[in-house]
């Protein structure tokens, strides 16, 4: 199954946050509740680029199917980059990393095998960040979060990696 995109009401892209659920700032105003798709299965998690308050990148991790998504969320010419570590199994071994390069939005789920089905229980480390056209990592643009593979509970995994 392809994971969903959040939208609100208008079509923005959404950032869902632990403490609720934050429209992403955007070009135009947008006041309207959001909306969230029905076929999520369990807890999931969000997290967007550091670019200046811009959000050029976000990230979606439903551990129910180990869905990811990342989306650029800017036409300005930097991709988006994710990076994923197994802390708990082995932190200083990358699992993954999935690239807009080219598109607007990359995904990743248990369907398509090792190593993107993703051992249970495990905490694992997420980094976004922005790379421009040439290849450069964007400076500053990282963010990092910690995420438990839990399909039953959202739980971070503090103090590690």
């Amino acid at each position: 199954m392809r994971p969903k995109r959040w939208m609100n009401s208008t079509g923005g892209a959404l950032l869902l946050a632990a403490a609720g659920i934050v429209a992403a700032p955007s070009a135009q105003a947008d006041e309207q509740a959001p909306t969230v798709s029905a076929d999520l299965r369990g807890p999931f998690f969000a997290m967007e680029t550091n670019d200046s308050g811009q959000q050029g990148g976000v990230v979606y991790f439903e551990p129910v199917g180990d869905e990811v998504s990342i989306y650029d969320q800017q036409s300005d010419g930097k991709y988006v980059q994710l990076d994923v570590w197994n802390a708990t199994h082995d932190p200083n071994t990358k699992e993954y990393r999935l690239s807009t390069k080219g598109d607007d939005e990359a995904h990743a789920d248990a369907s398509m095998g090792q190593p993107w089905n993703m051992a249970e229980g495990h905490c694992f480390r997420f980094r976004i960040r922005l790379v421009s056209p040439n290849g450069e990592i964007v400076a500053g643009s990282a963010d990092w979060a910690n995420w438990r593979n839990n399909d039953d509970s959202r739980q971070e995994c503090p103090g590690v990696g």
